[in-house]
């Protein structure tokens, strides 16, 4: 293993373990073609790392990559509400391993009181979950499900479970970019329902619901360029995807 990847504590990998990220620097390997590749991330030298099940997004400590090292952006904690760290690199009192759940549109951390689901695209706070037991400062004190409807905790009454009942409406990726209308692409997110409704730069889109992850979407007659994709759950709940797919 090239010396660059060794320094990192955390791993994880794909779902069908073709790609697998190390923390530190971070670092990323390709099962298939043996090979390795390496990026140097501000904020990411205590080795805390992520990687989605559908391969396509990293998270290292606050900052958010693709599977090719290339930075989307990083996600804020604000003084006043986080306090701040001896190093400033990871919020006072974050314990390790965070997850992504597996379509990469929501990213995990667990606090000593409470766990936070920031929505990865946004890089934004969605939820902050209080909790009356202590979640333990173990390696692995946190896991989810493949939606991240059903969170796993050690804490210092054993193991505590926590069904959000559904998890937050979310698109983690899309099959394509570019599509003209009459296309059916797949939509890979989290909190779907049977009842999810779409619409593609303002115009009602028809879904096929394969599952709470996954969605086919056929692209309507919409204006050319960047448009929005719109989705609405049966609860009323929605959300927004801007500029996720080009039109011709």
């Amino acid at each position: 293993m090239p010396p660059k990847c060794a320094s990192g504590l955390g791993v994880d990998a794909t779902a069908d373990g073709s790609l697998e990220v190390i923390g530190g620097t971070p670092c990323i390997y390709s099962v298939q073609n043996s090979s390795y590749t390496t990026g140097a991330f501000p904020a990411s030298g205590s080795g805390i790392c992520a990687l989605s099940a559908d391969g396509n997004v990293i998270g290292a400590n606050q900052v958010l990559s693709d599977v090719s090292l290339n930075m989307l952006g990083g996600i804020a904690h604000p003084v006043p509400f986080y306090g701040n760290s001896f190093n400033n690199t990871v919020p006072a009192n974050l314990l390790l391993r965070p997850r992504l759940n597996a379509s990469g549109g929501l990213y995990y951390f667990s606090y000593p009181n409470y766990f936070e689901i920031i929505d990865v695209p946004h890089a934004t706070l969605r939820m902050r979950f209080s909790l009356t037991e202590l979640i333990q400062d173990t390696a692995s004190p946190l896991a989810i499900d493949s939606g991240g409807r059903t969170v796993y905790l050690i804490t210092d009454k054993g193991l505590t479970v926590v069904d959000l009942g559904a998890a937050p409406l979310s698109i983690g990726h899309v099959s394509q970019q570019n599509a003209s209308p009459g296309t059916q692409i797949i939509v890979r997110g989290s909190g779907f329902d049977s009842g999810t409704a779409a619409t593609v730069g303002g115009v009602a889109a028809p879904v096929v619901f394969t599952d709470e992850n996954t969605l086919t979407l056929t692209i309507p007659g919409a204006a050319s360029g960047p448009q929005d994709i719109v989705l609405t759950r049966a609860d009323g709940e929605t959300y927004t995807l801007e500029n996720a797919m080009v039109l011709p």
